[in-house]
């Protein structure tokens, strides 16, 4: 084994023996693909000013947005949360194009992963936002399908978009899809869509193996590079 493979083993948690190798992957988006906090958290800071609430910080931010605009935002606005959601909306499409950022390796790992099996998108942001930045990257060709918030009857973690996605996939592309992502919703909507949950971390070493997993995670790696090196490993890619 290589020195490369060698540490990429030590960043990973093999959570319940059960992901084995994939037949396709359906990825998160935000912070699984691609550094959106700080857009995101901007975003709802000049949302929550205009609507009169104490703004969050960047780490209340980081900790509590999960689930799609539809579904979190009734809970912080109330009656106006229609309103609310359009003002976001409009707040972050004026700059989300101009500071999209890549994760480390995930160019390396999209590339790749693509040619090897069948990739998709499932993500809580709005969904002609999510193939907006998409088409900018020039990853359109990558994905069979990107489904964001507002294109099924329910969003993550609710598995209807994962079931869309599954449909377009041949019989043995289904043997074992894994979903990836960052965040206990993801792992929720693995688990409801029978999908092995892969934990993506995006921590330090150091607090890689003191963080508790949500339920749902099968599998658990530091990073980009630590997946894409478990998946050449594995020969899945």
């Amino acid at each position: 084994m290589s020195e490369a493979s060698a540490t990429s083993q030590t960043a990973i948690r093999d959570i319940t023996g059960k992901a084995g190798r994939p037949s396709a992957l359906i990825f998160d988006w935000d912070n699984t693909l691609v550094d959106s906090w700080g857009i995101i958290h901007r975003a709802l800071v000049d949302t929550f000013k205009a609507f009169g609430k104490a703004p969050w910080t960047l780490e209340e931010s980081k900790a509590n947005v999960r689930k799609s605009a539809r579904d979190s935002f009734p809970i912080l606005f109330g009656d106006e949360w229609e309103a609310a959601k359009d003002h976001y909306i409009a707040a972050f499409e004026a700059v989300h194009l101009d500071e999209l950022t890549l994760l480390d390796g995930a160019q390396n790992l999209v590339e790749a992963a693509a040619a090897a099996m069948p990739l998709a998108i499932v993500s809580n942001k709005t969904g002609r936002l999510l193939r907006a930045e998409i088409e900018h990257l020039g990853w359109g060709s990558h994905f069979v399908a990107a489904l964001g918030a507002g294109d099924a009857e329910a969003d993550k973690p609710d598995p209807t978009p994962v079931r869309i996605v599954r449909k377009k996939l041949s019989e043995a592309q289904n043997t074992n899809v894994w979903f990836l992502g960052d965040a206990d919703v993801d792992m929720a909507c693995a688990q409801n869509s029978n999908c092995a949950g892969v934990l993506i971390h995006g921590t330090s070493l150091g607090q890689f193996f003191n963080r508790a997993v949500p339920p749902g995670t099968d599998l658990a790696v530091l990073d980009l590079p630590t997946l894409q090196a478990h998946l050449r490993d594995g020969d899945a890619m």
